[in-house]
């Protein structure tokens, strides 16, 4: 029983569990040194051991240590160890208490619970041979406090003063008052003027709308209305004209899409400034162009009349000058002059009813 006990202290020295095979098992835990107050020794670093009955599973670490420290065979390690677990269960069920050299006492408790006290042996290497230091107290020196007499002072009461602002400090807080006063009213201004502008925008912009004849380019430079630039084409035509010189640029409107609008002959917005249509069959007007400039309408007027089309400004509508490259009796002739100028000179227009 005895050299099992020491095999136990051994290998608790090198690992944190050590079992006895259904009897129960030896736990380390590391604890930090500690100062005891009462008797003044500073304790090392060791390791706590515990016993938990249920840890009874043959690792085999103790039979194999056993069998190295003893010199026999592992199953006769494994023997040995079952008549030392059956030595303990005797010796506790007679007497309720149980000694193992150098690991601690295993006694039963009120409740025939197995309790496991510890020996003094510290098994934790790193504190190996380290003994309880005591530590001198510190001692504080009683320092004794001498009065220092103290003459009796007489109360003196204050008298409230008021403070008087001089003349010239009077007149210079006053200048600075005013200063601000000034400054803030300079910037309520500020921000008003703004405002004020605003909202004069806004309410003419609104009649517009409410009258119905708004466009972009009623909201001068806050909308920009999608403008591209026309450069005319040279066309080599059988009529040709005598005119050599290139018109100037102009500024046009064309659709992207094909739209077919059919209009009343009479608008109340349409204001006709161009040449009247000469023949009243010719209801099918293909629009090539819009322009917001009466004499870039007439410029594309004259660039289409030169390459052998009768163009003719339509009408104005709102503030733009609808420009027909020409006109025909017929939905279906105009539909093909649109075609045509998409395909061949990749123009966009579209066929107006008027």
């Amino acid at each position: 029983m005895l050299s099992v006990g020491n095999h136990i202290a051994h290998l608790l020295h090198h690992h944190e569990c050590v079992i006895i095979p259904d009897f129960g098992g030896f736990i380390g835990n590391k604890k930090d040194g500690f100062l005891n107050q009462k008797d003044h020794l500073f304790h090392p670093s060791y390791l706590q051991v515990s016993f938990n009955k249920n840890l009874i599973n043959n690792d085999g670490l103790l039979a194999n240590q056993v069998s190295k420290s003893e010199g026999v065979d592992y199953q006769e390690a494994n023997a040995f160890i079952q008549t030392f677990k059956d030595a303990c269960y005797a010796k506790l069920n007679e007497e309720g208490r149980l000694e193992i050299e150098k690991v601690g006492v295993l006694f039963f408790d009120e409740e025939k619970n197995i309790q496991f006290q510890q020996s003094s042996k510290n098994y934790l290497l790193s504190s190996f041979g380290l003994q309880p230091q005591f530590i001198q107290p510190l001692v504080q020196e009683e320092v004794k406090v001498v009065p220092i007499p103290t003459k009796q002072e007489k109360l003196v009461a204050r008298v409230a003063t008021t403070k008087v602002d001089r003349p010239a400090e009077k007149v210079e807080k006053q200048a600075k008052k005013v200063k601000r006063n000034r400054a803030r009213r300079g910037l309520a201004y500020g921000l008003l003027v703004p405002v004020f502008i605003g909202g004069i925008f806004l309410g003419n912009q609104l009649t517009l709308v409410n009258r119905g004849d708004v466009n972009l380019s009623a909201f001068g430079g806050f909308i920009q209305p999608n403008i591209k630039t026309y450069t005319p084409r040279e066309i080599v035509t059988p009529i040709q004209s005598t005119d050599t010189t290139e018109t100037p640029a102009q500024t046009e409107v064309k659709p992207k899409s094909i739209i077919e609008v059919n209009e009343p002959s009479a608008s109340n917005t349409a204001e006709v400034t161009a040449e009247p249509v000469t023949s009243k069959n010719l209801n099918y007007h293909v629009i090539a162009g819009c322009f917001g400039d009466k004499s870039n309408a007439e410029d594309f007027v004259s660039e289409n009349k030169a390459n052998g089309y009768a163009s003719q400004i339509i009408d104005k509508k709102g503030s733009l000058y609808r420009v027909s490259i020409q006109s025909f009796e017929t939905r279906k002739e105009a539909i093909a002059l649109k075609n045509e100028l998409k395909n061949q000179q990749d123009l966009s227009s579209w066929v107006l009813k008027k």
